[in-house]
């Protein structure tokens, strides 16, 4: 049963998270780091307005773990340090996932976030080549799939079918089940197939000059010699103040390939919540 402290909390979630969505769409996927930390301090309180030692401790132990993980990601350069701040708040404020709004099923006291990553992901693999290739056919008026990723992307569908065949003929999942299976396998093989055009439609060739602390390298754009090169200048897959400040001084003329025109997360982040808030976590509610 939801409470009214309950339905404040979900109601906080989802201003939260628009508002995040709005920043990494309109403002060139920068997240204010005031506002970020705003809402981390939100999610610290709402937290403690528990006053259940209990629900603290896993609502911090769940945090710290979303925090090291995505610190490793961001160090990576695989995701920006305003999506994971957006990760632990919701965390924080709604640790325990909630009997979904929409279907009364049991969610075993499953992390809330647990259901949000789980969506995102769906969201994100389906939205990724419907945007994407229409932008990377615009660019060259062609869309390049290699013999290779051509071969990955038929071998891992065959992989999914197979998987999904046995999920039908030994659990006899669901019609509902199996059609989102099919999308996220379609979806998957496009991904693969076109992985080189996709990745170019994400890229933007940036000067030194115009480099920003946070920008995400594309490495698979950089030739191996000069990868190696660039690393004594504290080059990675992030970019970091060390690394534009020793490239300026250097004088450096390259043009780094980061990813400016990527995906902004907070969008499949904000459906992926609104789903888990109304369904739960997918999973249980697909099988």
């Amino acid at each position: 049963m939801i409470t009214t402290i309950d339905m404040f909390r979900i109601i906080l979630l989802v201003i939260i998270a628009f508002s995040y969505m709005l920043f990494d769409v309109l403002n060139k996927r920068n997240i204010p780091t005031v506002f970020a930390y705003a809402t981390l301090g939100i999610g610290l309180i709402m937290t403690i307005l528990y006053m259940n030692v209990e629900i603290i401790s896993i609502s911090f132990i769940i945090a710290a773990i979303i925090a090291s993980l995505g610190w490793l990601a961001y160090r990576a350069g695989q995701v920006g340090g305003g999506d994971i701040i957006e990760f632990i708040t919701i965390s924080l404020i709604l640790p325990i996932q909630n009997t979904p709004l929409l279907a009364n099923l049991n969610q075993y006291s499953f992390p809330f976030i647990i259901s949000v990553f789980i969506t995102t992901g769906i969201i994100a693999i389906v939205f990724v080549p419907l945007y994407y290739l229409p932008k990377a056919y615009k660019i060259k008026h062609k869309l390049t799939a290699t013999k290779t990723s051509i071969f990955k992307s038929v071998l891992i569908t065959i992989a999914y079918l197979i998987f999904l065949a046995l999920l039908i003929f030994v659990f006899n999942i669901n019609l509902l089940a199996i059609t989102i299976l099919l999308i996220i396998i379609t979806c998957a093989a496009v991904l693969i197939a076109f992985e080189k055009s996709l990745s170019e439609a994400m890229v933007t060739f940036v000067d030194i000059k115009d480099l920003e602390e946070g920008d995400m390298v594309a490495p698979s754009f950089i030739d191996k010699k000069e990868e190696v090169r660039l690393k004594k200048l504290g080059f990675s897959n992030l970019i970091t103040k060390e690394f534009i400040e020793n490239a300026r001084k250097r004088g450096l003329k390259e043009k780094i390939p980061v990813y400016r025109n990527a995906i902004p997360l907070a969008l499949p982040i904000f459906f992926g919540l609104l789903i888990s808030i109304l369904f739960g976590n997918l999973l249980f509610f697909i099988f």
